[in-house]
């Protein structure tokens, strides 16, 4: 079995958030190749490297969640490693998920934690 590339989970993943999260969420896309003056720019404008994949806004009284998604062999640079300080540091939950199915049971759980039901889109 072929295993999903990191942008295959993340679609997964913002699709269940599109359907289900009402609470907020962003993603910042850092990701790709571009010039030096783009880098420059985007630098200037507060894109920070290793800032993970989701911030998830939770409601008052929970955490906000932090992930990033890695395929099964990723690893987190040291960039990553240090907002993952940062973020726990700051009382945010952060969370490396392999799959997507490993990212949307932690998020359900959240969601259960804090207001007590998932809305699910699939069943309306």
């Amino acid at each position: 079995m072929i295993e999903p590339t990191e942008k295959e989970i993340h679609c997964e993943v913002t699709k269940w958030l599109r359907d289900n999260w009402t609470t907020g969420w962003v993603h910042v896309a850092p990701e790709g190749q571009r010039s030096a003056r783009q880098g420059r720019m985007r630098k200037l404008a507060g894109v920070s490297t290793g800032y993970p994949d989701l911030m998830c806004y939770t409601p008052k009284g929970t955490p906000d969640i932090a992930i990033e998604l890695k395929t099964i062999t990723g690893r987190l640079s040291p960039a990553q490693l240090h907002w993952e300080a940062l973020l726990l540091a700051a009382g945010c939950q952060y969370y490396v998920c392999r799959s997507s199915t490993e990212a949307i049971r932690i998020l359900e759980d959240v969601l259960l934690r804090s207001i007590g039901t998932v809305h699910d889109a699939e069943s309306e």
